[in-house]
Order: C-alpha cells, then structure tokens, then sequence
C-alpha cells in the first residue's frame, strides 16, 4: 500500500517493501507464463493476468499477481475492480471453510485479504473520488490487517482513514488515527511511512491557520526524509514547509524551500511533484506581488496536469490563473480559464473546487454586467456550499458514531480487566484466610504490615518533599525565566534608547562642529532650528525616565485643581490637527456632557493625552481616522482615544503598559519608540486612582479607555490646590511629543524625484560620476550627511532598506551609506543582500549605527559590510572613509584594466569581483569566433540588465562592456599569433573580427604594435 501512499505524495515505492513474502510466486509467473525465459520480469498488465487465469495455476500465484499487478490494474477500473472481487471472494471463502485451514494458510489469506481492501480502499479514495466507500474499505482493511499482525498495511488504513477524515473537516478524529498510524510506523522503523504519516499532520495544522504546529511535523517529516534519503516524500515535505513559510511572510525561506523542492521533482522525474511546486511558487509569487511570474508558473502546472490527465491540478492552476487574471482586469481571459476550472472540478467530483470555482465565475459575470449569468453561478456555488455542509454533518455523525463503538469497546475490555481483578482479589483472600489458622503465619504477618506501615509513612514523607522539590523548582524555573524575560526586555530598551539618544546627538554635535569650523556662510538659521528640534527630543526623553524615576521611588507630588476636562481635553485634542492634516488622518472629537467638572493635575493629563494621540498618529495610515469620546456616570469620566491603525497583536496586549517593553509593530517613523511612554500614562492614571484599558485587532484599530474617579475624595489634602488664574490658563500650552516635525523644517530639501531623470541607468552623466546612495530613515539626518556630500558626488536618498536596495539594482552606485536601525528592512539585511547579489556586490557599504559594542560590529563585518561607523560620528573621518574607498576601487580598476585575463583576486575582499571577470571572460570565450555576440547577448548570459552591466564592468575596469569584450578577443589573438601558425586574417576571424584591416588596427592601438610583430 505504501506505493500507492508515495505515488499519491510524488515519491516513488517498491512492492519488494511489503510483500517480499510472495517473491516466489512472482518468480513462478515468470518462469510458467508461455514465451518467458527464466530471466524474463513479470508483465504487469491485464493481458498477463487474463493469460494467467486462463490455465490451472494455484489460487495462491493468482493473489500474488494480483496484488503485484495492482498499482497498473489502477488504470483500467473495470479489470482491477473484476480480480480484487475474484480475490476477495476466494480468501472469504477460504476463511471460512468449515473443514478449517492450517494456522499458516489461514494467515496468509487473512493478510492478503487485508491488503487487497487496503487497495481497493485506495482506488475509491484517489481514483473513484468515494470517500465514504473508501472509508467502509480502509476500516475493514485495518480489521484483516490486524488480525494477521500486517501492521505496515495497518498503518497504511489508519493514515488513509485519517486523510479522509481530515477531507470532511473532522480534525479531532483525524488527529487521533494520524497518532495511532504514526505510533504503528515507530514501532515498524520505518521512515518512509513515518515521514509520510507526519508530513500529512504538518498539512493538516497549515490548513486550520495553526501555523507552528504544522512547521513543527512538517519539519519532523523532513528530519526523516533525509535520514532515510527518501526523495519524493523530502520533495512534498519542502513544498508544504516552503508554503508556511509563505502564509507566515517569510519569502526568502519559502522560496529556498520550494526551489529544492521542485529539483528534487525534476531529479526523480515526477510530474505530479512538479505539478504541486508550480501551484505553490505561483502562490509564493502572488504573495510578493509578482502577478506575471506567478501566472507563467501556473501555466506551467497547468500544462503538466493536463500532460497527466491530473483533473484536480488542471482545475485548480485554471481557478489560480482566472484569479490573477481578474485581478490584471483581464476579465475575458478570466472567464474562460473559470470555466475551464469549473469543468475539470465537475469531472473530477470534487464539491469544494466546484463550490470555489462555480463561485468566482459568479463574480466574474457580475463584474462584466451580466447579472444573469452571475446569478446562475451563485446558485450554482449555492447548492454545491449546502451540499458540503450536509456532507460535512454525515460525517461527523459516522465519526460520533465510530467514536461511539470505541467507547463501547474500551468499556467491554475495562470491565473484563475489573473481574479479572476481582478473581484475583478472591484468590488473595482465601490465601489470607488459609494463612490464619498458622498461629506463627499470623504473627508473621502482622510484623510484616507493621514494618510496610512503617515504609509506608516513610514513602509519603518522601513523596511529600519530593512535591515541594518539584513545586520549589516550578517557582525557581518560573522566576528566572521571568528573570530572563526581563533582562532581555531591558536589553533591547537600552539598545533602542542608545539609539534614540545618539541620533539627535550626531544631528547636535555635526551643525555644531560645522558652525564653530565656520563652513556655513549663508543662513544657518535651519542649523539652529534642528539643533533645537533634537535637543527639544533629547530633554523630552530625559524627562520621561526622570517621571518613571520619581514615580518608583513615590516622589511625585501632584497639584489637583478642579477644571472643565471636556474644554481641557478639546484644546489638547485640536493642538495635534495640523499633524493630522499634514498627514491627511481626520480627527473626530465627541462628548455627551458640554462641560464636566473634575478634580486631575493639568500637567500630568497633558502627558498622557499627549502620550496617546502622538502614539495614534504613529501607528495610523494616511486616510486613517482618530476619535475622542468622553462619556460619564456617577462615578466615573470616561476618555476614549480610538484609532483604525494596524492594530496590536493579541499576544502583545498584555504587555503593552509594562516597562521597557516594545512592541513587534513599527510606526510612521519606523521606530518602535523608547518602551516608556505607555508605562508613564499608565502609572499618572493610576496616580489619579483611575485605570486605563486597551482594546486592539490587527488591521482594524486600537481603543485605549481611560476611567477617572469623580469628586475630590480620592486625593489627600495637601495635593488639592487652588484653581489656576486666567493668565496662568493662558501661559500654559498643550504639550507636544518630539518625533514628528514639518518637512520645511529640514536644513535642505529631500531627493526630489525630478533629480533621478539625471542619474537614470544608461546616461553618460549617470556613468562617467561617482554616485553614493544614502539610505537613512531619520529625515534630518540623510538631510545632514547628503549636505556634507552633494559638493562632491551625486547622492541618491532612501528611507527605508527595502527602498535602498530597489534604488541600489536600478542606479547600482558606486558607494552606499546607510543606518542600521531602519523599518521595513534593516541595514543588516541589506548589506547582506546587495553583497550576496553579483549586480551590486562589489559597491563599498559603509554603515551608520548607535549599535557600538563588538558583537554588533562583528555582525556588520560578517554581512559584508566594508565600514562601520558609530553614532555621533565625525563628519571629517566620514569624508576621508568615503574617499578613501572610492580610490580603492580606481586601484582596483587599474589593476583589471592591466590583466590579461583574471586568475587570482588581488586580495580576498575582491575575490567575487574576481569570478564576475571569469564568468565574462568564459561567456565571451565560448563564442570567441561569432562576430554577432554582443553586449545584449552577454547580459542574457550574465542574466543582468545592460546599464546595471555597464556600470559594474565600468566600476571593476575602468572601461566599457564592449571594449571589455574587445580586449578579450585580442588577449586570445596575442596568444594566437605567437604559438600557432594561422595568418593574421584567420586569426582575426578565429576571435570574432569581420575586417581583418580593422583587426589590426584595433590591435596596434591596444598593444602599442601590429600584430606582424608579435610572431
């Protein structure tokens, strides 16, 4: 059965495995069957059955042709259908010949009765598409298979029974036979059913949403796999794990995943294999927003399955197809491959793809105006939805019901076990009683129970230190992972808020230096308005971790006037509209009483309405919305702020008053903020003796309800003082939270699109001048460092990693600056990146970070970065780095510009840039003798684009690509013409030259000589 199992999965099986036993009669169908040698291998088909069955042979050699014939006979039904009824009849009737058969023989037809339900099983699972019948086969499979002690075809019935199972949306029932099939393939050893039986609950979990549950088996599977150097079912287990990786957004290692997977298809040959890896690297490629390439690997799926009459693959890529059509508003080529999808689904039975399919054609005709026809669909998708659900219902009834029998089962066994425990209690008690009347027994016995009360006593006392050791260990274990979590909680807070102070201070110290050095003739105005902004920023952090200080150690004092919240709140609401229009966030605020009189510390309430607000803005889209409600009853005000931002995961609610914590969501600024604000808001509520709530769903919003007790008698006596005067009132002004800032606040204005027309690819400007891409997420400083550096060199700016590494492919620079705390994407990951990338690895990566200790700078190193400077660094020793390394890379293209031809890198740093050089070098020597290679062809060889080439052979030699190409030819023409004896004409044309005149005029101006003087 397990090749069937392994041909249902793309790998491939050997019956030899299972049925080594009736190797014999195998041999005898060889050697008795008319025109066969003794050499010849059996025929596996019907006519060799229908030939075996046409002379006397024993019963026994016709099973055993059957069941070798089986997998074959699968293609034709009718004949697979006829012998397995033949054999089935014959071993019933055997079993049950009143005569009786030997224990041997009677274990031989029990087993191979078993095995041939387990197929027939097989047949109306995969091929018949009856689940229910299939089930009715595999269950009395398991019956026969159990009886004979076949627990390899036992195994096989439990996962086939829990495959189906899991079909009908029973996952408890499935669970448990997964669990009994894979505790049965343990106890066999054997890898190839156990990988299989755990790979099949890894694709269980992914299909209920349980995501490290299925990585978790399909990863086990894997394990064993490649233990057991199991190819097919290693190439199943990689595209199951490659497509968690996709639902997790983990792109790189999805990809990895199912890149192995398919070679692993192509290497065995399987088509079924590669049909599934093309379903899942088109929804990898969905995923990433690569909508032509995922509909190119869905063609190729298609045209597999449909190469394999594989109806349900061919129904699925057409539904996958439409889908990506629709979505390129292709709506004509949408409809047809639905329909295409439909009419597959519809033959090959399957309820669910004709529900999904007849549903998107539905919506497609109501796209297009026909409302007839997308009606017509809907009831169509309708039916087959509620034929499901019944489906689904029976189902679950024959589970209750199976479920049921087990239970009984279990009950009949326990109760049998309780009367043989009570026959032996009885036999215990006429013991004792026989043993009474032996006076010195008697004695005996009663020391013995004193010495086993003794023990006894003795036992529980251990016992019961042993439960406090164990309950003492529990709560140390406990503590220090708290421990644990804390320090690791603090760890980031630090290395984040280092990076929060040494920002501003490098945008302090840089303008500083810059005027006391005199550099700034001009208005230095904007110098002083971002010295101020980032001090501002600097003292506003500084103030937090001092109210966090005096709040811990109770030196707080509050100063409690009675005031109009409702008018306090409007005023500090409105102080954040100009940010929300500059970020086009709309700003709701909405009260039931017109005033409400309450007893709170104006200051301390404009932190925390501040805290909240600055934070919504943070993590609120542009086109977003924020409201504040006040609401009251007798006891309490309530102050809602609600926003429709990304929302806060569930499993990071609890901890987001805690403090140092920081949540895995970056904001608008892609900073994660310092971890205080929220634990600050939290401990002034509580202050107030109120509590402050939080309610959040991902992709929808986040509430936070604060509840303000009403009256004076919570606060003592000393804390209430007098109301605040008018001109107090109108001294005060509702505090703004550092971290946001106008974009006319910048001391020079961002990269404008307008200026990249200059540096496009291609352009002699763009070529001939040295271009620096600087990639920072803090506006003020790419503002800061790109002044230092436009007198210079031209500078591309990027705001985030992903951004940089796009600009990084499309101009490839000849230097990249970039931080290393950034959202979206790292600098880490980017220097990674574009250093492991041939168009980009040899550009010089300089990164910019307050991450100072060795660790960090060693990861840097380890990424390919070629620098790492230290936040506040000196602007001078960042002038001369930059210099410095484009100079280099000039020494660089002296060097390959002298080389004949590449063999050793002048150091290891330039040792990829070394093997580019070869892969030209041998691309152009495999058409040396072509006069039409050129610089088109080499890119598609290259698999690069012809400006990012140009740039890249520009950076390593100094020279352009075809005079690159040129100077290889004439390098092979110089060897040519002092060790062979072909004229300069046929060397000329030996190395690609048309014009043998032209050949040796391009060859004196490279070697300073005609080529009739190097002979």
């Amino acid at each position: 059965m397990k090749l069937f199992t392994m041909a249902h999965k793309g790998g491939q099986g050997n019956l030899k495995t299972f049925f080594g036993y009736l190797l014999p009669y195998f041999l005898a169908i060889s050697l008795t069957i008319p025109g066969k040698g003794a050499n010849a291998q059996p025929q596996v088909s019907v006519d060799s059955l229908h030939h075996l069955f046409a002379h006397p042979y024993p019963d026994t050699v016709r099973i055993s042709a059957i069941l070798s014939m089986s997998y074959s006979l699968l293609e034709d039904a009718p004949a697979f259908l006829q012998y397995h009824f033949w054999l089935d009849s014959l071993c019933r009737a055997q079993l049950n010949t009143p005569s009786g058969l030997s224990e041997k023989d009677k274990k031989y037809y029990t087993r191979s009765l078993g095995f041939s339900l387990e197929l027939q099983g097989y047949y109306y699972q995969r091929k018949a598409w009856n689940a229910e019948k299939a089930l009715q086969y595999h269950e009395a499979s398991m019956i026969y298979s159990q009886a004979a002690g076949d627990l390899a075809t036992t195994a096989h019935a439990l996962n086939n029974i829990a495959n189906i199972y899991q079909d009908r949306g029973l996952i408890p029932t499935a669970l448990e036979y997964y669990l009994k099939a894979r505790e049965v393939w343990e106890q066999l050893s054997d890898k190839t059913g156990l990988a299989i039986c755990l790979d099949d609950i890894g694709k269980m979990y992914t299909n209920q949403g349980n995501l490290p549950k299925a990585k978790e088996f399909t990863l086990l599977a894997l394990q064993e796999c490649q233990k057991a150097n199991i190819l097919g079912t290693e190439a199943m287990a990689l595209m199951h794990l490659g497509n968690i990786y996709t639902l997790e957004g983990d792109f790189p290692a999805a990809e990895t995943c199912l890149t192995r997977s398919l070679q692993l298809g192509e290497q065995i040959e399987d088509d079924l294999l590669i049909t599934l890896a093309c379903r899942y690297w088109g929804i990898l490629l969905e995923a990433e927003g690569a909508t032509q390439k995922a509909l190119d690997i869905h063609h190729r799926g298609l045209a597999l399955a449909k190469k394999m009459n594989y109806n349900k693959g061919a129904s699925l890529s057409h539904l996958y197809i439409s889908k990506l059509q629709y979505g390129q508003r292709r709506l004509t080529d949408a409809l047809f491959h639905a329909n295409q999808s439909l009419q597959y689904a519809e033959q090959t039975g399957i309820v669910l793809n004709i529900k999904e399919a007849a549903e998107f054609l539905g919506k497609l005709y109501e796209t297009s105006g026909d409302p007839a026809q997308a009606l017509q669909y809907f009831r169509y998708s309708t039916v087959m939805k509620d034929s499901l659900f019944n489906e689904k219902n029976r189902w679950s009834m024959i589970g209750q019901q199976i479920q049921y029998d087990y239970d009984k089962k279990e009950a009949i066994a326990l109760r049998e076990k309780k009367v043989q425990q009570i026959i032996l209690i009885a036999f215990a008690i006429l013991l004792f009683l026989t043993a009474i009347y032996a006076a010195l027994v008697f004695r005996n016995l009663r020391i013995k129970e004193r010495q086993n009360k003794i023990i006894e006593q003795q036992n529980q006392e251990l016992e019961k230190r042993n439960r406090q050791i164990v309950e003492n260990s529990r709560v140390i274990q406990a503590q220090s992972e708290k421990l644990q979590r804390l320090d690791e909680i603090k760890s980031r807070f630090f290395t984040n808020i280092s990076h929060e102070f040494r920002t501003p201070l490098t945008l302090v110290l840089g303008p500083l230096d810059d005027l006391i050095a005199g550099k700034e003739k001009g208005n230095v105005l904007p110098y002083y308005h971002m010295i101020r902004r980032n001090t501002q920023r600097l003292l506003h952090l500084i103030n937090q971790l001092l109210d966090l200080s005096q709040l811990e150690h109770s030196e707080m004092k509050l100063e409690i006037r009675c005031e109009d919240m409702v008018g306090f709140l409007r005023n500090n609401f409105f102080a954040f509209e100009s940010l929300a229009h500059q970020y086009r966030i709309r700003l709701q605020f909405k009260t039931v009483p017109e005033t409400a009189l309450l007893y709170f510390d104006r200051h301390k309430m404009e932190q925390v309405i501040a805290n909240l607000l600055s934070n919504a803005l943070k993590f609120t889209p542009e086109g977003g919305e924020i409201s504040l409600t006040v609401a009251m009853d007798e006891a309490f005000l309530k102050i809602e702020v609600a926003d429709s931002g990304q929302g806060i995961p569930a499993d990071q609610l609890p901890y987001v008053f805690d403090r140092f914590y920081q949540g895995s969501a970056a904001g608008r600024k892609g900073s994660q903020g310092s971890g205080i604000g929220l634990a600050l808001t939290k401990e002034l509520i509580e202050l107030h003796h109120g509590r402050i709530e939080v309610e959040s769903e991902v992709d929808t919003g986040t509430q936070f309800s604060i509840f303000l007790p009403m009256g004076a008698n919570h606060f003592r006596p000393e804390e209430i003082v007098e109301k605040p005067t008018d001109q107090e009132l109108a001294e005060e002004v509702p505090v703004m939270v550092p971290g946001f800032m106008e974009a006319n606040d910048l001391i020079s204005p961002p990269f404008q699109e307008s200026s990249t027309q200059d540096l496009l690819p291609g352009s002699k400007e763009a070529m001939d001048e040295a271009i620096i891409l600087l990639v920072e997420d803090n506006a003020d400083m790419r503002a800061f460092i790109r002044k230092q550096l436009d007198d210079i060199y031209r500078v591309i700016e990027a705001a985030n990693g992903r951004e940089g590494m796009e600009k990084a492919f499309e101009f490839t620079p000849d230097l990249i600056i970039s931080d290393v705390m950034m959202p979206e994407m790292d600098g880490l990951q980017l220097c990674q990146i574009l250093k492991n990338d041939q168009r980009t690895s040899h550009i010089p990566f300089v990164l910019l970070t307050a991450k100072v200790d060795v660790t960090s700078r060693l990861d840097g190193f380890q990424r390919g970065a070629d620098a790492y400077l230290a936040k506040p660094f000196n602007q001078a020793e960042l002038m001369i780095r930059v210099k410095k390394m484009i100079e280099l890379r000039l020494q660089l293209q002296q060097y390959y510009s002298k080389v004949e031809r590449p063999t050793t890198a002048p150091d290891e740093q330039s040792r990829p840039e070394n093997d580019f050089l070869k892969k030209i070098w041998k691309a152009v020597e495999s058409e040396l003798d072509s006069d039409n290679f050129n610089v088109a062809q080499l890119c598609l060889t290259l698999n690069m684009s012809q400006p990012q080439l140009y740039r890249k052979v520009k950076s390593l030699t100094g020279i352009s690509i075809a005079a690159y190409i040129r100077k290889i030819r004439l390098s092979h023409a110089k060897k040519m013409l002092r060790d062979s004896d072909l004229t300069i004409s046929e060397i000329a044309y030996t190395v690609g030259f048309k014009d043998p005149s032209y050949f040796s005029r391009t060859f004196s101006e490279e070697y300073g000589s005609a080529p009739i003087n190097f002979r």
